[in-house]
């Protein structure tokens, strides 16, 4: 229960603000699309077929830093408990 109560607030807290940038996801999209796409010989799809996923995978590791960053911040003032699921 606790692990749920803190994921819902990590959600609700950090979400709003780990948005990708069009940068990012260009860069994302050449770097693990469409460049091991080339190397296996492959056509890539195009950016727009797979921007969305992109975005959510970027938001994905951007919440991660952001919840390991307040988590260190947390670890130098109070004792933590994790709960991992």
């Amino acid at each position: 229960r606790r692990a749920t109560v803190v994921e819902t607030y990590v959600v609700r807290r950090f979400t709003p603000f780990v948005r990708p940038t069009r940068e990012e996801i260009e860069a994302t999209y050449r770097a693990e699309v469409v460049d091991p796409a080339l190397q296996r010989g492959e056509r890539p799809p195009e950016l727009g077929e797979v921007r969305t996923s992109l975005e959510l995978l970027l938001r994905e590791r951007k919440l991660k830093v952001e919840v390991d960053r307040w988590t260190a911040e947390l670890e130098k003032r109070a004792e933590v408990t994790r709960y991992v699921r």
